[in-house]
């Protein structure tokens, strides 16, 4: 029997990384998406995913850095050492709306500039995946994705 890991290996976007949703910060990622992670990766299983839940479980479970983090703009979390900055930043955002102003869009991060590159379809199964090593943990040799595996599945 092979060993469980709780993370995903991926080849993404012609990067080596690892997905993975902290077990500890599984009550956050539940709050953040505002129902239960087992009904989220049951509606995947049934094939009732949305676009924004892909995204969002990709930029929660990718390497820091590569994604920001997703939350909602009610709700900063005033223990984040970035807590100040944020807040700074959420109302500057809601001074220019008030203004009548376009608020300047961020540049897209690695894992959106990736996903919005190669369409969203090809990352449902890698989300799927992160959910199921999160709640449950995989098989190891499941737990390796490509998106260029995918790529040659589609040429095909």
């Amino acid at each position: 029997m092979s060993q469980k890991t709780d993370e995903v290996k991926a080849r993404f976007g012609g990067r080596d990384l690892v997905f993975k949703i902290e077990r500890f910060d599984l009550i956050s990622f539940e709050r953040a998406i505002n129902r239960p992670v087992i009904a989220l990766f049951e509606q995947f299983g049934a094939g009732r995913w949305t676009a924004h839940d892909v995204q969002f479980i990709l930029n929660w479970s990718a390497p820091y850095g590569l994604a920001e983090k997703p939350r909602r703009q009610d709700q900063i979390d005033v223990h984040s050492p970035n807590a100040v900055a944020a807040m700074k930043e959420y109302l500057a955002t809601r001074q220019q709306i008030v203004r009548g102003e376009k608020p300047a869009e961020k540049p897209a991060t690695f894992v959106e500039a990736t996903v919005q590159a190669n369409g969203i379809g090809r990352y449902v199964s890698l989300a799927h995946a992160v959910l199921a090593a999160a709640l449950y943990g995989i098989p190891e040799d499941a737990g390796q994705w490509s998106d260029e595996e995918e790529a040659v599945d589609d040429e095909a």
